[in-house]
C-alpha cells in the first residue's frame, strides 16, 4: 500500500518529466543556517569583546590603545 498524500508526490504535468516538488524545504533550511550563522557571529565577537577589556593598561598600551579609546571604539563601533 502506498500511504503517501498527493503533496508528497512530484508533480506531473502531461506524460512529461516529473516537476520540482510542490513543496520544498531547502529555503526555510537554509534561513534557519543563515540564522544559526549570525547567532555564532554576534558570540564569537562578544567573546573578544570580553577578552580585550580584560588587558591591562600596559598591554594596552603596547598595542597602541588607551582605555577610553578602547571602550570609546567598543561602544562606537570601529571608524577610521
Amino acid at each position: 500500500m502506498n500511504y503517501m498524500s498527493s503533496i508528497d508526490q512530484p508533480l506531473r504535468i502531461s506524460g512529461s518529466l516529473p516537476a520540482v516538488r510542490a513543496t520544498t524545504r531547502r529555503p526555510r533550511r537554509n534561513l534557519l543556517l543563515q540564522i544559526l550563522h549570525g547567532l555564532m557571529a554576534l558570540q564569537r565577537r562578544a567573546e573578544e569583546r570580553e577578552r580585550i577589556l580584560e588587558l591591562d593598561d600596559r598591554l594596552l598600551r603596547d598595542i597602541g590603545l588607551s582605555r577610553s579609546e578602547l571602550l570609546r571604539s567598543l561602544h562606537h563601533g570601529h571608524r577610521d
